[in-house]
């Protein structure tokens, strides 16, 4: 505890150090497509070896105010864009000085993304300590996933727990983390479920989603509780240009009677921007598979699915920059209905399951002066489920209830040209029960308050030695169940070299997890009992990476990370007791670590991509007190996993062909029972013809493409090989 408290007060000393204001300048223009003349909205601006950066707004505009009097060197940037660098700069105290650029769509390197998740605000991934993964609304629209879980599948060192079908259970593990130690935000806001601390990815659509930013390693330090493992966050697409209305209508036909039907409305004015989108999904579920124990092929049968998901938002601009306020109001309604067939050991004929939700998040964010800004953000999630089942000696109706609500606050001040600080509190409030007027209500109270500092070195030989950031992170979190909770983290980059680019990252930090009101207060049944006597996960994680972006080979990137994560008072539901019932405890330690590398080659430049990962996960029990599972593996966590992505483009067509190769995996703590590997492969071609006002896009997919048997889940065989026709119509109209 002495040891931590050190550490908390030397973190929050490099927080506050070299903190000063002086007189300021402004830096404005616009950026424009070099042939075309269209200008490029969020297009990213910053001052080289800074963290001054703006992005740019409908129109191509930027303003980055608030820097201190000086020369600079400005850095832009944009996805399928070439990085534009170089460009010198003179500020002034108290001037605008205006900059106008062009951009040339002539990409050489793989390309400098921004992120929101890792640092709170936007920073170039290159900039950040952290482990980053992004996936774009390209990517998403060419994969034609039905759930998240689809897009997520292939990304580096994330395994998903899939108990089969588009409606079958799917969660989420990063770098061997339990699926409650997952972070799932959408805009910023959690929507981990408060009763079960998990989210199911199959009742996450993919609708109105701008990108996905995947971030590996302990998170708490920025985000509480829950994010041990990583961060996964959602960020909805907002309309990019004014004056224009657009609409689409895409439809789905599959294996397995799988059918899908998703229309969408988008309209945006000078100072408005609002949408609407309505999804349905259905199918029959049932498929044939090769049993283990059987000679004949046996049909999964109850496992349909149907599922209804709105989404809308709505976006006000209120003033002018530099001194704009944006509005922002979205909603989404999700619910579905499915069958509940069991595993192929203890199936069920007729059970059912239902779920609904409701998240609406409400932020307000804009400029408080030259050099602060503010993001208010509110939130309520609810969600109901619902399970039936009369085929059990003791007939099951349950239905639960949960809600989460809370706001915060966070604050942006650039100090200095080198120097950002981001901090802010709020609060949070969980509710979780039955739906009978007799059933007990849970509730837990979050107070927190963070604050992260991103201070940066710059040295003199740029083409050598460039820059070094350090970014402390300090976050207190007070439960009204579990007190309080103090979360340091530090965070370095290393960059070398302007042409030949080389960072080298490093990452160490304390994180806990809080125990879920499913673990505290699961009322006691046939098979099992909560415990309310449980205390919370917690550990500390440290990791080493490499990243390089060299100009060989018509551009390479290649990443490598090693991870270590050492976790105590792990919460394990095991059976034991007089009654031999399953009960959570705090009996274990684990010892999480691995390898993490990455490969981006253009074979052919603008025609053919390749990326392979490869994770490597030494994920085992490190409680010596526990005789039979101390040394050994984890359950469900592969110890290699291998992932290829190659994409081709050629005039209107694309095609993608993912593959991937999960080794073995243990279903058991003693490690004598285990789940075989297995190799997946997924195909797709798509054609995309586009008009001045009208785009049709047509995709033909084969999942599982080799009609390979396998399981993620023991008892829970995955579907064959499944096909999948989709066809898009989009409209739109500029005024």
């Amino acid at each position: 505890m002495l040891f931590r408290e050190k550490y908390s007060l030397g973190f929050l000393c490099i927080l506050l150090a070299n903190v000063q204001a002086q007189d300021r300048g402004t830096l404005a223009g616009r950026i424009v497509d070099e042939t075309t003349g269209d200008p490029l909205f969020a297009a990213c601006v910053f001052i080289q070896d800074s963290r001054l950066g703006a992005e740019t707004d409908h129109e191509g505009y930027y303003w980055i105010s608030g820097i201190p009097p000086g020369n600079y060197q400005i850095f832009a940037n944009r996805i399928g864009y070439s990085d534009v660098t170089g460009m010198q700069i003179r500020i002034a105290a108290g001037l605008t000085t205006e900059m106008n650029i062009k951009m040339a769509d002539d990409p050489l390197y793989a390309k400098e993304e921004v992120t929101i998740t890792a640092t709170r605000g936007n920073a170039l991934v290159s900039e950040v300590a952290a482990s980053v993964d992004i996936i774009s609304a390209r990517t998403i629209k060419m994969k034609k996933p039905q759930n998240l879980a689809e897009v997520l599948s292939n990304v580096q060192g994330v395994n998903i727990k899939d108990y089969g079908g588009i409606g079958g259970i799917k969660s989420v593990s990063i770098r061997g983390s339990s699926s409650g130690q997952v972070l799932v935000m959408v805009d910023g806001q959690r929507i981990n479920d408060a009763a079960s601390g998990q989210v199911d990815f199959s009742r996450i659509s993919v609708e109105g989603i701008e990108k996905i930013e995947v971030v590996r390693g302990g998170g708490s330090a920025l985000y509480g509780a829950d994010a041990i493992g990583g961060v996964i966050n959602i960020i909805t697409r907002k309309e990019s240009v004014r004056n224009k209305s657009s609409g689409s209508l895409d439809v789905m036909l599959g294996s397995y009677s799988s059918q899908s039907a998703k229309a969408e409305m988008r309209r945006s004015g000078e100072q408005y921007a609002a949408s609407l989108s309505y999804k349905v999904v259905k199918t029959d579920g049932n498929f044939l598979y090769q049993a283990p124990y059987a000679d004949t092929s046996i049909e999964k049968a109850n496992n349909d699915f149907m599922a209804h998901d709105i989404f809308t938002n709505f976006q006000y601009t209120m003033g002018q920059k530099p001194s704009e306020h944006i509005l922002d109001l979205s909603y989404n309604y999700y619910t579905n209905d499915k069958g509940s067939p069991g595993s192929t050991t203890q199936p069920y004929a007729e059970a059912r399951t239902q779920n609904r939700s409701n998240r609406m998040n409400l932020s307000l964010k804009g400029k408080l002066s030259l050099f602060n800004s503010y993001q208010l953000q509110s939130f309520i999630n609810q969600s109901t489920s619902t399970y039936i089942n009369d085929e059990l000696v003791v007939a099951v109706n349950d239905t639960h209830k949960s809600m989460a609500r809370g706001i915060e606050l966070q604050l942006t001040s650039v100090f200095a040209s080198n120097q950002t600080l981001i901090y802010g509190a709020g609060s949070r409030q969980n509710k979780s029960g039955g739906e009978g007027s007799t059933d007990v209500v849970n509730q837990r109270v979050e107070y927190f308050a963070f604050i992260q500092d991103e201070y940066f070195i710059h040295f003199n030989r740029k083409d050598v030695l460039s820059s070094l950031a350090i970014h402390p992170a300090l976050r207190f979190d007070n439960y009204s169940d579990f007190g309080t909770h103090v979360s340091p983290k530090l965070g370095m980059v290393l960059n070398l070299g302007s042409i030949w680019r080389t960072s080298i990252k490093t990452n160490l930090g304390y994180n806990y997890k809080a125990p879920s009101f499913n673990d505290l207060y699961w009322p006691e049944d046939a098979f099992a009992v909560g415990n309310a006597e449980l205390m919370p996960e917690h550990g500390t994680d440290w990791d080493l990476g490499l990243r390089l972006r060299y100009p060989i080979l018509n551009g390479i990137a290649f990443d490598i990370s090693y991870f270590r994560m050492q976790l105590t008072d792990l919460i394990i539901w095991q059976q034991g007791g007089t009654q031999n019932k399953w009960m959570p405890q705090n009996v274990s330690q684990a010892l999480n670590q691995g390898l993490e590398t990455s490969l981006n080659l253009k074979l052919v430049p603008e025609l053919i991509d390749l990326t392979v990962n490869y994770t490597y996960l030494d994920a085992r029990n490190d409680d010596k007190d526990d005789r039979n599972s101390y040394g050994k593996y984890l359950v469900y966590r592969p110890k290699n996993t291998l992932n290829m992505d190659l994409i081709i483009r050629w005039h209107d067509f694309t095609g993608n062909l993912s593959w991937q190769y999960v080794s073995f995996r243990y279903v058991l703590p003693a490690n004598t029972i285990w789940l075989d590997p297995f190799q997946v492969t997924d195909l797709s071609i798509g054609q995309q013809i586009e008009t001045k006002n009208l785009d049709l896009d047509i995709t033909f997919q084969v999942k599982n493409l080799f009609n390979e048997f396998y399981e993620f889940v023991q008892y829970q065989p995955i579907p064959g090989r499944e096909y999948r026709l989709s066809l898009g119509i989009s409209g739109k109209k500029n005024e």
